[in-house]
C-alpha cells in the first residue's frame, strides 16, 4: 500500500483511491487528513444523506419555501458520510500541464441524535451496495450542531476545512451547504436571505475584503452556465471533463495532470482503502459507433438526468459513456451539415463520399460504422457503488472544476471570479449568488461561530508564512 503502488495516470485517470476514515482507524489517519487539508489548494466536498425530504418542497417555485424545506430536512435527517477530495498544486516541467496531487477521504459519520431515514434513500444506498453494517459499527459519532453544543471531531473538521482559505468545490451545492451548516456549524437561520448573508460572510470572494478570499465554486454551475453542457448531473460532467482532458493532452494543449499518493498510503489498512476504477473506454476517441443502435439502446431519461424512475427494471442502457458517444455523433453530424452549407454558399461542390469515406444516408449524412466492439459486446458502464460514493463524488466534483478552470489556473493560479459563490437552482435561469447585503445582517449564531473559523484561518496563515 505504499506510494509506489499508486497509479500515475496523468491525463487519463485509471482509478481513484479512496481512504475510509472510521471509528477504528481514526486515531491513525486523522493527523494525515488534517495535514492534507492544510496543504490543499482546492477542497471538494460531497455528502451522503439519510434523505432530502419532500421533493416538491425542495424544488418549490419560491426560494424561501425551498430553503424552509431544506432546513427542515437537515434538522430531521443526518449525514451518513462526508466525502473530501484534497487537491494540492504541483509544479510540472511541461508548459501546458496543470499538475495536482490528490488525496480522497470518505469519513463515515454516525449522528448521535435520533434522525429520519427515508425509504427512497435506503433503496438508493442498497442499490449502490452501501454497507449498512459497517456504517453502524464503524461510523464516527458526531453531535448535530443544531441540537447540541458538545464538541466533536467532525465539527472541528469543518473548521479545518475552512481554515486554509482554499476554495470549496460542491456539485449542486445548496443542499450540501444547508446540511453542512446544520450538522457541523450551528443552527441555521430561519430565512434564506439571512442564510445567504451568513454564507457570504463565511465564504468571501475577495471582492469586498482584499485579505479575505475563501469562496465556494459549484461544478453544476460551471456545466450549466459556463460550458452550456447538454446535461449537468455529476457523472456526466466528470466523464465529459475526463474525456476532454484526455483529448487536450493528446493534442498537446493545456490539460490537468492528476497524481495520487502521500505518506498516509503507507499506513492505511487495506480494509480502509478502495480503488475505484474509472478508466475511459479503450479507444473511445477513435472508435466508430452505430448512431441508430446506440440511441436505441440508451435510456433517454438516464442520459439527460442521470437517473431513471424504472431503476434496475429498465431495459435500456444506463451508461454515461454511451450517452457521450451519442452526443458526439450528433455534434459531428451538425458540423458536417454546417460545412456543406458553407461550401454551397462558396460555390464549392464536394462529394461527401470523398470527404468522409463512408456510406450515405438518404438525408446526406454518413452512416456511422456498425463495427463497434463496445456495442457487439456488453461493456461495464462507468458507475460508482459501495460505501465510498461520497469520496468518489467529491473527487469528480473537484476534477471537473479544475479542468474547466485550467486556463486561469495556468495563467495566475486562481479560479475565475466569474464562477465563484454562484450556486445553481433547479428550474431557475439564474444562480443563487452568495454576496453580502447591506439590508440583511448575519445571524447571531453565525456571528458567534465564525470567530472560531477566523481564528483557525489566522493560525493557518501564520503557519503558511513560516514555511
Amino acid at each position: 500500500l505504499s506510494e509506489m503502488r499508486m497509479p500515475t495516470t496523468g491525463a487519463s485517470l485509471d482509478e481513484i483511491p479512496v481512504i475510509e476514515v472510521n471509528r477504528e482507524n481514526m486515531d491513525r489517519l486523522w493527523p494525515h487528513l488534517i495535514l492534507s487539508i492544510r496543504k490543499a489548494d482546492l477542497i471538494a466536498i460531497d455528502l451522503e444523506l439519510s434523505g432530502l425530504g419532500e421533493r416538491a418542497a425542495i424544488n418549490a417555485a419560491s426560494l424561501e419555501d425551498r430553503y424552509a424545506a431544506m432546513r427542515k430536512a437537515a434538522t430531521t435527517r443526518s449525514v451518513l458520510s462526508l466525502g473530501i477530495a484534497l487537491f494540492e498544486r504541483r509544479e510540472t516541467k511541461k508548459e501546458k500541464r496543470v499538475g495536482y496531487k490528490c488525496q480522497v477521504f470518505n469519513v463515515l459519520s454516525l449522528c448521535s441524535e435520533p434522525f429520519m431515514m427515508e425509504p427512497d434513500a435506503l433503496r438508493f444506498l442498497a442499490d449502490h451496495s452501501f454497507d449498512f453494517n459497517r456504517y453502524v459499527r464503524q461510523g464516527v459519532p458526531y453531535h448535530a450542531a443544531h441540537q447540541s453544543t458538545k464538541s466533536c471531531p467532525l465539527r472541528s473538521l469543518l473548521d479545518e476545512l475552512l481554515s486554509p482559505r482554499a476554495p470549496i468545490a460542491l456539485h449542486n451545492g445548496l443542499v450540501d451547504l444547508v446540511f453542512l451548516y446544520t450538522h457541523f456549524y450551528t443552527t441555521p437561520p430561519p430565512t434564506l436571505s439571512q442564510f445567504i448573508a451568513d454564507l457570504a460572510d463565511l465564504f468571501p470572494t475577495g471582492e469586498e475584503q482584499d485579505d479575505e478570499v475563501a469562496p465556494v465554486v459549484d461544478s453544476k454551475f460551471i456545466a450549466e452556465f459556463q460550458e452550456r453542457m447538454p446535461a449537468s448531473y455529476l457523472e456526466y460532467v466528470f466523464r465529459k471533463s475526463q474525456r476532454d482532458n484526455f483529448l487536450e493532452a493528446k493534442e498537446g494543449r493545456v490539460h490537468v495532470k492528476m497524481s495520487f499518493g502521500g505518506s498516509v498510503m503507507e499506513i492505511v489498512p487495506s480494509s480502509s482503502l478502495e480503488r475505484v476504477a474509472c478508466a475511459l473506454p479503450e479507444g473511445f476517441s477513435d472508435h466508430a459507433v452505430d448512431a441508430r443502435r446506440a440511441a436505441e439502446r440508451l435510456c433517454a431519461q438516464f442520459a439527460n438526468h442521470g437517473f431513471c424512475r424504472t431503476g434496475a427494471a429498465c431495459s435500456k442502457a444506463h451508461d454515461v459513456d454511451l450517452a457521450l458517444d451519442v452526443e458526439k455523433i450528433k455534434s459531428e453530424k451538425m458540423r458536417r451539415r454546417r460545412k456543406r452549407r458553407l461550401d454551397a454558399q462558396a460555390g464549392l461542390e464536394r462529394s461527401e463520399d470523398r470527404e468522409d469515406g463512408g456510406s450515405m444516408t438518404s438525408s446526406g449524412d454518413r452512416e456511422e460504422s456498425t463495427d463497434d466492439p463496445q456495442l457487439k459486446q456488453e461493456r461495464q458502464p462507468f458507475s460508482v457503488t459501495g460505501s465510498h460514493r461520497a469520496g468518489v463524488d467529491a473527487f469528480m466534483t473537484g476534477f471537473a472544476v479544475l479542468f474547466h478552470s485550467r486556463m486561469a489556473l495556468l495563467k495566475d493560479g486562481t479560479l475565475p471570479v466569474t464562477i465563484t459563490n454562484r450556486i445553481p437552482l433547479s428550474g431557475k435561469d439564474r444562480p443563487l449568488h452568495l454576496v453580502p447585503s447591506r439590508l440583511v445582517e448575519c445571524s447571531a449564531a453565525h456571528s458567534d461561530r465564525v470567530m472560531l473559523v477566523r481564528a483557525a484561518r489566522k493560525k493557518a496563515d501564520a503557519a503558511h508564512a513560516r514555511v
